[in-house]
């Protein structure tokens, strides 16, 4: 048994496996600078609301436990009397902020994994602006102004 755990632990450790996947650069910078951004430039304007709110949801409430657990250590460290009851409440209150910015930060990392790299780049229509204005002059002059943007 050990020399067929050591004969696969070999194989497996001297296969190349190379992955590929195709990046959608836009999408994973503008998610990167702001969740839900990347999955609205992919065309998904509902998914890229949904995880701009949780985002928001979520810094908040990071914010919000941080303040609780510095809170409750700065009562501890005042505390005269009754040091471990003031002790538990603060590790509680850290224990709650650890897990609220591991949650906070997982997010981020599924948000730039989902608009860089499960989804498809969108066409260049769905992401350009253009104004086109035609005028012709009585004259037989004809002058055309054009404005394109892709952002």
């Amino acid at each position: 048994m050990k020399r067929i755990s050591l004969i696969i632990l070999i194989l497996v450790f001297f296969m190349n496996i190379q992955l590929h996947a195709e990046v959608n650069e836009g999408a994973l910078w503008r998610s990167a600078v702001f969740a839900g951004w990347g999955q609205q430039y992919n065309g998904q304007k509902m998914k890229g609301d949904i995880f701009i709110l949780t985002e928001i949801v979520l810094l908040g409430t990071s914010v919000f436990t941080y303040i609780l657990q510095d809170n409750a250590y700065n009562d501890y460290k005042r505390a005269i009397s009754d040091f471990d009851p003031k002790w538990d409440t603060y590790k509680d209150r850290l224990l709650l902020c650890q897990i609220s910015i591991w949650v906070t930060g997982l997010f981020y990392v599924y948000n730039l994994v989902d608009a860089g790299f499960l989804t498809d780049p969108p066409s260049s229509a769905e992401t350009e602006t253009s104004l086109d204005l035609k005028i012709d002059t009585a004259r037989g002059h004809n002058y055309l102004m054009s404005y394109n943007r892709r952002f």
